[in-house]
């Protein structure tokens, strides 16, 4: 299927039918593409930890504020190995970002930003075309890249980025641990790989001025 004539919620509404559809907008309300961005929240969650999880990681997700109480979630999920895509999750939520974070960097977005300004800045960056590790790591350099386009695209303040880049590379542990508090964990960063992308120019929302 030819994606010359799309619109940015036509292209990320092809999924499960197209394979070379890698956006789940199950729960996104397409309506919302249009909501203002206020605010951007990298957010390192809780992931259940087993025995054999013996270096345990945070998995990141980035959510767009879009009002008190809602949001936009950006959600990269791994394939099931580095041979497969993974799944760029979007969904309209009801707060302003998940409360089951450990760890949070913030900033707020320039005047005019739209949800869909940011979704096209991912796909014309070909940010939507991802494969993690055979170990299931690549969230923490996703969000890592996506913060830099923000950057580059001056679309939040300046030093955001390096914020990103520098909390990344650490395992944050439950704020409520049987355990008590505990410091943060230097956990080297594992990159998965972006693959071949073809530019789609056609629907790209200009850029707020």
């Amino acid at each position: 299927m030819s994606t010359a004539s799309l619109s940015v919620s036509e292209y990320i509404d092809r999924y499960p039918y197209d394979p070379d559809c890698h956006w789940d907008a199950e729960d996104f309300v397409m309506s919302h593409l249009s909501s203002p961005v206020l605010q951007f929240h990298w957010c390192a969650s809780n992931k259940d930890e087993t025995e054999e999880d013996v270096r345990p990681t945070n998995h990141w997700m980035i959510f767009l504020q879009t009002g008190p109480n809602s949001s936009v979630r950006l959600n990269m999920r791994s394939g099931e190995s580095s041979r497969y895509p993974g799944l760029l999750e979007v969904s309209s939520t009801r707060y302003a970002f998940t409360q089951n974070c450990c760890f949070r960097v913030s900033a707020a977005a320039v005047p005019g930003l739209t949800v869909e300004h940011v979704f096209s800045l991912v796909i014309r960056n070909g940010r939507d075309r991802y494969k993690f590790t055979d170990s299931h790591e690549g969230c923490r350099h996703w969000v890592n890249v996506i913060a830099s386009d923000l950057s580059g695209a001056s679309w939040m303040e300046s030093g955001v980025a390096q914020r990103v880049s520098q909390a990344v590379v650490f395992y944050f542990p439950p704020t409520h641990s049987i355990h008590g508090a505990q410091a943060p964990v230097y956990r080297p960063l594992e990159v998965g790989t972006f693959f071949w992308f073809v530019p789609c120019v056609f629907f790209w929302k200009r850029d707020p001025e």
